[in-house]
């Protein structure tokens, strides 16, 4: 399908309006915290808004991955090696990191599309999985294209990210930060790297969300995701989710990771795809869609949404609010842009399973 030329103009209402309340936590930290966002909905220019949540991230940073501001300061040398260093210089071209819980029934789709796409290296890091992932990834860290480090505690998305920046700068020329739910797809180009090598010069691509639904489905079924759910928000028209981004940097350019975007080095500049300079939120931010964007398949069928909810969430201790499955399940449009990469990927998870010596089908199911 292609996209509507009419997206650039589309509103982005604002995407979650979710207020971030840990239950557990004592409650006047509780009402501070309440009335702390409710001011910051509240206020309309979203420069200011830019700047709050710039310094609240910067504090939350701090406590997790020792922010250190000479670094900041002094970056002659990281500004150097952003200059100087060309693709050809790492083993990598383009790598990806993702923190994953419980998500073994997925992650096989997950990697066999991207490395059809051209994703050379991925850093899997398991936040305390209890299901058979590290089965399932044997023949990836076997062949290297996985580096697997389990990974446990709360509130370690930040902190898995911050951990591989220092690898992935001497190992990648290009860093994508995201999330199994989350397909790279690029609409214009053969492959993600074919399309980021018009972007060298810049230390980020940031890249729109395209929420997906439920395709009306409620439970799973041992198919592909990409299969089995084809539809999303309309392109051209407000959905939950729209305006939001995540990124794909150059690691040197990068001081400290971030979920979303990455705090950069005075130096560098982010741009979207089309090469439009970008200082602001990562939410709300203008939807481009003609030329890539992020397949997000948040919800899945019914039940799946169930064991999202149960699983909860890698960068804090709340769990998702159960009425996200209400507002993420848009399904607009129908959508036929990945049909074309599923034989491929079916057959190249098939070959992979074969090489594990595992059945050619889960057992497990998520419910």
């Amino acid at each position: 399908m292609e996209t509507d030329k009419k997206n650039d103009d589309a509103p982005n209402k604002p995407s979650l309006g979710r207020l971030y309340i840990d239950s557990k936590e004592p409650f006047l930290i509780r009402i501070c915290k309440f009335i702390g966002y409710s001011i910051y909905y509240a206020i309309p220019l979203k420069t200011i808004k830019y700047r709050i949540w710039g310094i609240v991230s910067i504090c939350n940073i701090f406590k997790v991955s020792r922010f250190n501001l000479l670094h900041y300061i002094m970056d002659a040398s990281y500004r150097k090696s952003f200059n100087t260093k060309k693709p050809s210089d790492f083993p990598n071209y383009l790598s990806a990191v993702a923190i994953v819980k419980d998500e073994a029934l997925y992650i096989e789709e997950w990697l066999e599309y991207h490395l059809l796409l051209g994703v050379q290296k991925f850093y899997i890091y398991d936040n305390e999985s209890s299901d058979n992932l590290t089965e399932i990834l044997q023949p990836y860290i076997r062949s290297g294209i996985v580096e697997y480090k389990y990974f446990p505690g709360s509130k370690k998305q930040v902190v898995a990210y911050n951990d591989v920046l220092q690898k992935a700068q001497m190992e990648t020329y290009w860093l994508a930060v995201i999330d199994i739910d989350e397909f790279i797809v690029p609409v214009k180009d053969e492959t993600i790297a074919d399309f980021l090598k018009d972007f060298e010069q810049y230390a980020g691509v940031e890249i729109n969300w395209l929420m997906y639904g439920s395709s009306g489905e409620k439970h799973w079924r041992d198919e592909l995701v990409i299969e089995r759910f084809k539809k999303h928000g309309k392109i051209d028209s407000p959905f939950w989710g729209r305006g939001i981004i995540k990124t794909i940097c150059n690691p040197r350019a990068v001081f400290k990771m971030n979920i979303h975007t990455p705090f950069y080095f005075r130096f560098a500049k982010k741009v979207n795809p089309d090469k439009k300079i970008r200082n602001g939120h990562y939410e709300n931010v203008k939807s481009v869609y003609d030329k890539i964007r992020i397949n997000h398949y948040f919800t899945k069928s019914y039940d799946e949404n169930l064991l999202k909810f149960r699983r909860g969430k890698a960068d804090r201790k709340s769990k998702y609010d159960p009425l996200t499955f209400e507002y993420g399940d848009v399904n607009d449009e129908y959508d036929e842009i990945m049909d074309k990469y599923i034989p491929k990927v079916s057959e190249n998870v098939k070959k992979r399973r074969e090489r594990r010596e595992l059945p050619q089908t889960q057992k497990s199911t998520p419910i």
